[in-house]
């Protein structure tokens, strides 16, 4: 028997909000309320209709706008590609097509990029997923789209002062805060010395949050060490320059922690051309088999996870149900962290 989320949840006095959590494995309901849906659905044949009823109605357009996975960025930005490729497929039964644009890591690019998408297909078009390449420089842009009725959904970075419906990434503060929490326990009885922080670019919010949530955690838990904090994004040769100078200037440097992948492989790769290896406790941001060969020879001794397949998934799906209202979606979702060492980063690939 077919039938829509409406038709159990009335049979069942439960909100169809209820039955689309059991379905899906959604939180927000309990076990034994879950069980009881999907029991009942099981045993009077019910099947969701969610596809057949979508087939019914004009297709659903929407546009991501991604960082171009190459150089240094594919590390990071592939895994996003990933997760947003997965929905896409999953969407494609709703009656909803996906297509992606990428620019290299610039706001100047992206406008250009958003500028074509609008004349192109802006009364077409029904959302816009986008990786923002700065807090503010697209907000106009942004408005523009949404004064077109496009609902836009920013996904790991953020444009807060903009009028985007909602943002999915990472908690920021937590993975700064997780980090230095690790660094203090690495550092043990430690009383003196330096921290360098790579702290990525000023420019992108999820990266001045980890780098607040770090300094604020260890102000708390080794208020005695100084930290230096260095802001270099787009040279990684001069990224190179700036972590050789620091460790070879200050022989009491104790620890590194970098706020993104491209950083993690740039600082690594230059301790260990240094023989730092081991004398330094480094703190890297998330997984990718470039970065074995640093753990496995102990230049690397922790990473946190930032889930980005997670991030872009969700961000698709939260825009399929801004546009389609068929559930509620917060201005914020956090998705998932992971405190990754060398015995479980095998897990994480």
């Amino acid at each position: 028997m077919n039938g829509g989320i409406k038709d159990i949840a009335a049979r069942l006095n439960v909100s169809p909000t209820t039955v689309h959590k059991a379905i899906h494995g959604k939180k927000g309901i309990g076990e034994k309320t879950r069980s009881e849906i999907l029991a009942y659905m099981d045993a009077h044949g019910f099947r969701p209709n969610r596809a057949a009823a979508a087939l019914k109605r004009r297709l659903i357009k929407f546009a991501c706008v991604l960082m171009e996975p190459s150089g240094l960025s594919r590390f990071f930005y592939q895994d996003i590609l990933s997760g947003i490729q997965t929905v896409i497929a999953e969407l494609q039964v709703f009656n909803v097509e996906t297509s992606v644009h990428f620019t290299p890591f610039s706001p100047d690019e992206q406008i250009k990029i958003l500028e074509k998408l609008l004349i192109k297909e802006g009364d077409s078009l029904n959302g816009l997923i986008i990786t923002p390449a700065h807090d503010e420089k697209l907000n106009d842009i942004i408005r523009r789209f949404t004064e077109k009725k496009i609902a836009v959904v920013t996904l790991n970075g953020d444009a807060g002062g903009s009028s985007r419906q909602a943002n999915v990434s990472c908690d920021n503060t937590m993975i700064g805060r997780s980090a230095g929490e690790l660094m203090a326990a690495f550092l043990g009885d430690c009383k003196s010395g330096k921290i360098l922080l790579l702290g990525g670019n000023r420019y992108l919010r999820n990266h001045q949050e980890t780098a607040q949530g770090f300094v604020s955690i260890m102000s708390e838990l080794k208020s005695e060490l100084d930290i230096f904090e260095c802001y270099e994004f787009d040279d990684p040769g001069r990224l190179k320059k700036y972590i050789k100078v620091y460790l070879e200037s200050f022989a009491d440097m104790r620890g590194v922690y970098c706020n993104s992948i491209r950083h993690t492989l740039t600082a690594c790769e230059t301790i260990r051309e240094l023989g730092f290896s081991r004398k330094l406790k480094v703190i890297g941001s998330d997984v990718h088999s470039a970065i074995l060969p640093f753990f496995e020879d102990n230049t690397l001794n922790a990473t946190i996870f930032q889930n980005p397949r997670q991030q872009a998934g969700r961000s698709l799906w939260n825009l399929y149900y801004l546009v389609t209202r068929e559930e509620k979606v917060s201005e914020f979702t956090k998705t998932t962290i992971g405190i990754v060492i060398r015995s479980n980063v095998k897990s994480y690939l």
